[in-house]
């Protein structure tokens, strides 16, 4: 992990490249979308790395961006969960199933708020 830091200008790149600029002007959402993919990967990286539990809060709030822009992004939810419980795999078992459910429950809480407010 000695180059985050070109993780993170690469996310920014990405961010501020001439065709998702372009996209971004005609209002469409992939922009966003891919930003918060990318960031929702770079947040469980670090999460997981650092053993830091804000880390997490950040994915699940990028979860939430990513649904909410495009509701293709709900796949993030299993996806983070699932991660959380393969790796690494030094923890205890019981550690990653505890964490891969706080995440996966809390990932999709705003989704499925929006998803009965859409109904309703």
């Amino acid at each position: 992990m000695r180059r985050a830091w070109l993780r993170v200008a690469g996310l920014a790149v990405v961010a501020v490249a001439p065709a998702v600029l372009e996209v971004n002007r005609m209002l469409w959402t992939e922009p966003l979308f891919i930003v918060a993919s990318l960031g929702f990967l770079l947040a469980l990286d670090r999460a997981l790395t650092r053993d830091d539990w804000r880390w997490l809060v950040v994915a699940v709030a990028l979860v939430w961006t990513a649904f909410m822009t495009r509701y293709i992004g709900i796949v993030l939810a299993p996806a983070g969960a699932l991660t959380l419980l393969v790796l690494p795999p030094t923890t205890k078992v019981r550690r990653r199933v505890a964490d891969a459910a706080v995440f996966g429950v809390a990932s999709v809480v705003v989704p499925f708020i929006w998803i009965l407010r859409n109904e309703a």
